[in-house]
């Protein structure tokens, strides 16, 4: 969490120990064997410019995979406020990491079991599907960067921060992508005069809008793909009823 631009992973560690603590706890009322370590990996991703956080947690990602031997299946991924965010935007990355280490799992055995540790490479046409994960939790999740859905307004009171609080992090945060969508769709402005400016402010605004509406922007804005949605991996969303975030949460849900 931070909006990408503050906080550290070692500010949540008290919220990591209560996961652990909890999750041993209901493994024993179930019944089962605690002969499984429960581990938390937080990542300490690089914050603003995007899409720094973004590249950091696919690498993560493939770090767990490739380096420390983990199967999607023991991996639930989570992110709160900004990092729930991050998981909704990588996720179909994610979808085709695990499927692309899945077949190449299965190559290796059927090559007798040889221990070919080389770096798992994404075969699309090859490969076949696998779950990126056992489950998601989102935990106040920041879906929509345009930020404009009724809770904003009605919920800023209540709130931890102001809405235009949220939006200046979140230029702060796009202000590279801001300017490189508005350079590579500004040519040939100023050939008329008046008109050219007017539609050069029109352009300006079209090109942020869009950036904001894209999915690895505003991923609440999309639909998970069919791939997620069949794998019916199970989604936990936490949000509280008087945050500003609470309509755009209830929009993603249904």
């Amino acid at each position: 969490g931070g909006a990408y631009c503050m906080f550290h992973a070692e500010h949540f560690q008290y919220f990591f120990k209560q996961i652990i603590g909890s999750s041993s706890s209901k493994k024993a009322e179930r019944g089962y064997r605690n002969n499984e370590n429960i581990c938390v990996f937080a990542l300490e991703y690089r914050l603003e410019p995007y899409p720094s956080a973004l590249e950091d947690a696919i690498h993560a990602y493939k770090w767990l995979l490739n380096s420390e031997g983990y199967k999607p299946d023991q991996i639930v991924i989570s992110g709160d406020s900004a990092g729930g965010n991050a998981v909704l935007a990588i996720i179909d990355e994610l979808t085709e990491i695990a499927s692309a280490a899945a077949t190449h799992q299965q190559r290796v055995n059927d090559n007798n079991g040889s221990n070919n540790k080389d770096e798992i490479n994404i075969d699309t046409k090859q490969q076949q599907r696998q779950n990126p994960c056992r489950g998601i939790m989102l935990i106040s999740p920041w879906l929509d960067m345009n930020m404009n859905t009724p809770s904003y307004q009605l919920n800023e009171k209540y709130d931890l921060f102001k809405r235009e609080t949220v939006i200046f992090w979140r230029n702060i945060y796009l202000s590279n992508a801001f300017k490189k969508k508005l350079t590579t769709s500004s040519t040939a402005i100023f050939i008329e005069e008046g008109k050219k400016a007017t539609e050069n402010q029109d352009r300006q605004k079209n090109s942020q809008q869009s950036l904001l509406n894209s999915k690895l922007i505003s991923p609440g804005l999309h639909k998970l793909t069919p791939e997620i949605t069949a794998s019916k991996i199970p989604i936990l969303i936490l949000v509280g009823g008087k945050e500003m975030f609470v309509d755009d949460t209830i929009r993603f849900q249904e």
